[in-house]
């Protein structure tokens, strides 16, 4: 099998042969996902059925139930996950801050001339000409110097 590589087993210490995430040996995954069934089972059905009403964590009032892990309001909910989603964007940031840097600086609008034309122009990309009239009279010029 391909991607399979010896790795050692984060609760008994023994090695095994698994993919790229595993992280347990195959008795030690038996043996957790038995746990695993367990606390489900013992946990039983839901508190709160979907249609049911619940208080929202952020201001108290009451909304109706339509998901298992619902827990805001559709007025709080928004704001709630952006402020999840920016700690999370900048802490991306923070820890991809070179790569992303270098990426924004390599898009940012440069100044060209028209190789055509010679008019200055900025772009994001490694343009030549500054429009497409230029860009056409510049592939009929390579055509005509390249296959003669």
């Amino acid at each position: 099998m391909k991607n399979m590589y010896d790795k050692i087993c984060r609760q008994c210490g023994s090695s095994f042969l698994g993919g790229p995430r595993a992280f347990y040996c195959p008795a030690c995954r038996d043996i957790r996902r038995k746990e695993h069934n367990a606390r489900f089972a013992a946990k039983g059905k839901a508190d709160r059925p979907i249609g049911s009403t619940d208080k929202c964590k952020v201001c108290g009032g009451d909304y109706i139930v339509n998901s298992a892990r619902q827990i805001y309001c559709c007025a709080c909910a928004p704001d709630r996950y952006k402020a999840v989603d920016r700690v999370q964007g900048l802490d991306y940031y923070v820890n991809n801050k070179e790569h992303i840097n270098l990426y924004r600086a390599m898009t940012r609008y440069q100044d060209g001339a028209c190789v055509v034309c010679g008019r200055l122009f900025k772009s994001k990309t490694r343009r030549f000409t500054c429009s497409s009239d230029c860009h056409r009279a510049y592939i009929n010029k390579w055509h005509r110097d390249h296959r003669s």
